[in-house]
């Protein structure tokens, strides 16, 4: 089943799967029942059938009463993905601590990829590296085999765009050629539309955008065979960034509206939000500063939810370029961060509530209304 999933056959492996599941259940093995399950719905059922929401919850259901019946401490460490991809990062953020602190357990680097990406989108990128540094401890001449391929190529594209947000391509090359080592390595078919979307970043930042363009497209046909929605959503939002650069602005939104039609099946907040900046940075492209504001201030509510730094950040610079003059943003040179804090005070939120929607410190709060009152 699992060489079928890393070779690009969904339906062959779901196949075996749902049969090895009904075996252990016959058997009363429960425990195998929940590992079977388990696997199914982290490199299957998430990867090729995202936008399947019945799917997803009749597995969990499968995995929540199989738990019961084993009649043993499972941890469900398993939901770490669901939560990530449903938006509740909070928790997503508990559980991959627990998942951190787990270094002696067997299954302890099952999911680091999963806790990884989520640093990464946080702005923890020294917390990412940690967990890149556990699977790869000589870096990228670490050789293949001593991990999971499903983590290891999952690391190895966080690695790279660390790295391309640190402005190091000489390292972001590296991690870029060790992904494609070790899927050459391995043999696996999967992965080449997550590759050539990594190709297409780092064509971006050497300033190549014509590379760049030709790897979203080719990753974007990777994504549809096998159709996998989540790489798809990917490939075609950086397409429609790349074309509004080209000032393509109408094929732009044909790609940036298929991003967001299947960020809202598969219902994917985080995914739904770096689209809207996308869609903000056209319209403001042509015009439509209105449009551009409300798109941006949308996406801008979920991320902040999300505590998605790296993202709330782009969504800012947007907001930012629309603003007629500083003056207008900033009266009496207030700063955005107090420019937030003031709009919530003047709808009547105490401090205390201030501090929950942005998520910050009370006290920090307080600093900025005392900002504000000078």
């Amino acid at each position: 089943a699992t060489a079928h999933t890393y070779l690009g056959h969904p339906a062959a492996a779901n196949a075996i799967f749902d049969e090895l599941r009904v075996r252990y259940q016959r058997r009363g093995t429960h425990v195998l029942v929940y590992i079977v399950t388990s696997e199914q719905l982290r490199t299957v059922t998430l990867r090729f059938s995202t936008d399947d929401r019945a799917e997803r919850q009749r597995l969990l259901g499968i995995l929540e009463d199989s738990r019961e019946r084993a009649g043993e401490t499972l941890v469900m460490n398993e939901l770490l993905p669901l939560l990530v991809l449903d938006g509740d990062w909070a928790a997503a953020r508990e559980l991959a601590d627990d998942i951190v602190a787990q270094p002696g357990q067997a299954n302890s680097t099952l999911l680091l990829d999963v806790v990884a990406r989520l640093a990464c989108r946080q702005g923890a990128s020294d917390r990412a590296w940690e967990q890149v540094r556990r699977v790869f401890p000589h870096g990228t001449s670490t050789e293949p085999g001593d991990a999971g391929l499903y983590v290891a190529l999952g690391l190895a594209e966080t690695a790279t765009e660390l790295s391309l947000d640190a402005a190091d391509l000489p390292t972001a090359r590296e991690w870029i050629d060790t992904h494609q080592r070790l899927r050459e390595w391995s043999g696996a078919t999967l992965w080449a539309a997550e590759h050539d979307l990594l190709e297409a970043q780092y064509a971006l930042r050497a300033g190549d955008v014509q590379a760049a363009i030709a790897f979203a497209r080719s990753s974007a046909q990777h994504a549809t065979d096998p159709r996998q929605p989540l790489a798809i959503i990917a490939a075609e939002r950086l397409l429609g960034r790349l074309l509004v650069g080209a000032k393509e602005y109408d094929l732009a939104n044909e790609h940036l509206a298929s991003a967001l039609a299947l960020s809202d099946a598969c219902a994917v907040p985080f995914e739904r939000a770096l689209t809207l900046v996308e869609f903000a940075k056209l319209h403001a492209a042509v015009g439509r500063r209105d449009a551009a504001r409300e798109s941006a201030v949308a996406a801008r509510e979920t991320l902040l939810a999300l505590d998605a730094a790296r993202a709330i950040a782009d969504a800012d610079a947007v907001l930012a370029g629309l603003a007629p003059s500083s003056r207008t943003v900033a009266p009496a040179g207030l700063t955005a961060r107090e420019l937030d804090v003031l709009r919530l005070v003047a709808q009547g939120l105490s401090d205390a509530e201030v501090a929950e929607q942005l998520h910050m410190a009370r006290r920090t709060v307080n600093t900025h209304l005392t900002s504000i009152y000078t």
